[in-house]
């Protein structure tokens, strides 16, 4: 199983590399989000087979989301539309500093403001599920 997730790794660290700083069209909004969609299911599978039987941070989820689909400059850009500067939260790479601005929003009860914004941003993807009813 390590060698094949390293595989992952490797390949998502070339498009990244080769492509990171395009922009998406819409089917390829789709591609990623089906591949987080299956990258959410083998987590949520090999969490239950572990007997890890507790939910995952709704944060972690947005945070992935967010690192799919938002390059570095555009991630640097939401944190500024949230009036936030990305640089004083921190985080070792693209997929760590989108943990760390995700659970700095969370500490500041702004989770619903970024959906909103990411709604606007991301239109074709179901922002909505991680801003919880009456919040």
């Amino acid at each position: 199983m390590a060698r094949k997730l390293q595989e992952v790794v490797g390949r998502i660290e070339r498009i990244e590399q080769q492509y990171g700083s395009g922009t998406l069209n819409e089917r390829d909004e789709r591609v990623f989000q089906e591949i987080i969609e299956r990258l959410d299911y083998l987590e949520e599978r090999l969490r239950i087979e572990k007997g890890d039987s507790g939910p995952l941070s709704p944060n972690k989820h947005l945070h992935m989301a967010i690192a799919g689909r938002f390059n570095e400059a555009e991630l640097r850009q939401l944190a500024f539309l949230m009036n936030t500067n990305l640089e004083d939260i921190g985080g070792d790479g693209h997929s760590d500093r989108s943990l760390q601005f995700c659970l700095f929003i969370d500490r500041h009860g702004r989770t619903c403001e970024l959906v909103s914004l990411l709604e606007n941003l991301r239109p074709s993807i179901n922002w909505r599920r991680w801003c919880p009813e009456g919040r």
